[in-house]
C-alpha cells in the first residue's frame, strides 16, 4: 500500500512558526513531527511505500498554500491513503478522525485507526467525523484523513498518548495489509496509461510459446523486441530478457545488433530494483531475480544516444515497465509517440523506467478482460503470479 504520511502544522506563516495547538507543556507540532518519525519505518516493515509530504519549516504566505503543497505531493506520489496527523484541542477528550465523506475508501480505514488508537492506548473514541471545510481533505485527490490523537489541553489523554504510542496504533491498524501489499496487484487507469502495479516478487519474466497473452490465459505485458514470424523461438528475442539469475535466449548474452546499451530494469536477489543500461546480460554482476531490457524512459531518456529507430518511437501503442519504492509498475499506452509516453511515465513519479516492444505488440491482459489486446503472438512477456 501507497501511503502519504503528513505531520500537521510544521511550518511558517506569515514569518511565524505554527507549531499547532499548546498544552501541557507541548506543543502539537512537535508531537507530530516525532510520531511521523517513528511511524515511517514501522510502516515500511510492514510492506508499505511511505512518504513524508511534510514541508518542515517552509515559509508560506497563507494557511491555505502549505495544505497545497502537501496535497500535490501526496497526489504525485499516487498514494492510496493520505493520513494528515494531529493532536486536538479545545476542552475535550479522546481521538477523533476527520474524512470528506463517508463514501470515501478514507473512512474503512479511519474507523480502525480510531478504534486502534482508543483500545491501545486506553482513550475515549469519538469516531468518525465529516466535513468538506478543512484543506486537507477537499485538496486532496487520493483518500485522506486527518487524525485528531487526543486533546492537549486534557492532562489524562496526554498522560496515555505518547508518540510512540501514536506511531504504534495507527500504524497496527495496517498490519492486515502486510501479505496483500507484498504480493497481490492492482489494475487502475492513470494518465492515459493502463497500469498494474504490483511487488517485484510478484513479477517475472518467461517464455510464451507463440501465443497472445489472452489465449494463453496469463496476466501481465508483452516483452521486448522479437521477431514476429519466429515468435516461438528463443533466438527471435533480441531484446535483453531474463529470470532466476538465467538469460532468456542466447541474444541476450550479445550486444544489440544496433550496437547500443539497452535500458534495463533489474530485480535483484537482494530485494534492490535499478534500472540502467547494458549491452547484455553478462553486465549484470550480482544474482537477479528477474530483468528485462528495452529502451530507457526514467530517469534519462535519449533515443538518440541508444540509437532507437524512428519505427518505435512514432505514434502508436507502448510498453513499459518501472519501479518506485518497492512497488513494480507494467503499464502500456494506446496510441501515442514515444516522447508522449515518457511525459505519460514520468507523472507516475517513478525511481526508474524502461519501454519494451510496442505497437502490434502491445499487449496487457488482467482480470476482467482489462488491457490491450491484439492478436500478435509473443514469444516472452513480464507476467504477475497472483491477483
Amino acid at each position: 500500500m501507497r501511503i502519504a504520511l503528513s505531520a500537521g502544522h510544521n511550518v511558517y506563516n506569515n514569518g511565524i512558526f505554527d507549531c499547532g495547538a499548546i498544552g501541557n507543556g507541548k506543543r502539537e507540532a512537535d508531537i507530530t513531527n516525532e510520531t511521523v518519525a517513528l511511524l515511517i519505518p514501522i510502516l515500511k516493515s510492514q510492506g508499505h511505500t511511505v512518504i513524508n509530504v511534510t514541508p518542515y519549516n517552509e515559509k508560506f504566505k497563507c494557511k491555505k498554500d502549505h495544505h497545497i503543497l502537501r496535497c500535490k505531493r501526496a497526489d504525485e506520489f499516487n498514494a492510496d491513503l493520505y493520513l494528515d496527523i494531529h493532536i486536538n484541542a479545545g476542552g475535550g477528550s479522546g481521538v477523533e478522525c476527520w474524512i470528506y465523506d463517508k463514501a470515501s475508501k478514507s473512512y474503512t480505514y479511519a474507523e480502525k485507526i480510531c478504534n486502534s488508537i482508543s483500545t491501545n492506548i486506553g482513550l475515549k473514541n469519538r469516531g468518525i467525523k465529516v466535513s468538506k471545510d478543512f484543506y486537507t481533505l477537499k485538496l486532496s485527490k487520493c483518500p485522506a484523513m486527518i487524525i485528531e490523537g487526543c486533546f492537549i489541553d486534557n492532562v489524562d489523554d496526554m498522560k496515555k498518548l505518547t508518540p510512540e504510542k501514536y506511531a504504534k496504533s495507527i500504524a497496527k491498524t495496517f498490519e492486515v495489509e502486510k501479505s496483500i501489499a507484498k504480493s497481490s496487484s492492482e489494475y487502475y487507469e492513470k494518465y492515459g496509461l493502463k497500469i498494474i502495479e504490483t511487488a517485484p516478487d510478484n513479477v517475472y519474466v518467461a517464455k510464451l510459446p507463440g501465443k497472445t497473452l489472452r489465449q494463453f490465459g496469463i496476466y501481465g505485458i508483452n516483452g521486448t523486441w522479437q521477431n514476429n514470424s519466429e515468435a516461438h523461438m528463443p533466438r527471435s528475442i533480441w531484446g535483453l530478457a531474463g529470470n532466476g539469475n538465467k538469460a532468456i535466449g542466447p541474444n541476450s548474452y550479445q550486444n544489440s545488433p544496433k550496437g547500443y546499451k539497452r535500458g534495463t530494469i533489474i530485480y535483484y536477489e537482494d530485494g534492490s530494483i535499478e534500472v540502467k543500461r547494458i549491452n547484455n546480460i553478462k553486465e549484470i554482476d550480482k544474482s537477479f531475480k528477474w530483468c528485462i531490457g528495452g529502451g530507457m524512459l526514467i530517469p534519462d531518456y535519449n533515443p538518440t544516444l541508444e540509437k532507437i529507430p524512428d519505427d518505435i518511437l512514432r505514434t502508436t501503442s507502448h510498453t513499459g515497465m518501472g519501479y518506485k519504492g518497492d512497488r513494480a509498475y507494467l503499464f502500456v499506452h494506446p496510441k501515442c509517440s514515444m516522447y508522449e509516453f515518457r511525459n505519460c511515465v514520468e507523472k507516475l513519479n517513478l525511481d526508474g523506467a524502461i519501454f519494451l516492444d510496442g505497437g502490434g505488440s502491445t499487449q496487457m491482459n488482467y482480470a476482467g478482460g482489462k488491457g490491450i489486446h491484439s492478436s500478435r503472438k509473443l514469444s516472452h512477456g513480464v507476467f504477475i503470479k497472483d491477483v
